[in-house]
């Protein structure tokens, strides 16, 4: 993993938790790149739909997509799949969480 996408991936998550405190993992895909970091955060207070959302912020070279504890067990089960272009969850680098 490049180490400056590691870097703004911490970044981006360390600026997540001031703003929203409820935030109990955040995981990077390894098939970030340096102008889109691909980020989950899985946050408690988040309803569970079952349905996968990311959405990019341009300023912030980054996409997210938000969880509930639920649904992040999900993926981790595979019952819930993520975009192709993310990689395989097993291979997400733990930035916050288990």
């Amino acid at each position: 993993m490049n180490y400056l996408i590691l870097q703004r991936a911490k970044e981006l998550v360390d600026f997540h938790l001031i703003r929203a405190t409820n935030i109990i993992g955040a995981y990077l895909s390894p098939n970030s790149e340096i102008d889109n970091v691909l980020l989950v955060e899985v946050d408690p207070d988040v309803g569970t739909t079952n349905e996968v959302c990311p959405f990019k912020f341009h300023q912030d070279k980054a996409t997210f997509i938000l969880f509930s504890p639920e649904e992040w067990e999900s993926v981790k089960l595979g019952i819930l799949e993520l975009p192709t272009q993310w990689g395989d969850v097993k291979d997400f680098i733990t930035l916050l969480g288990d």
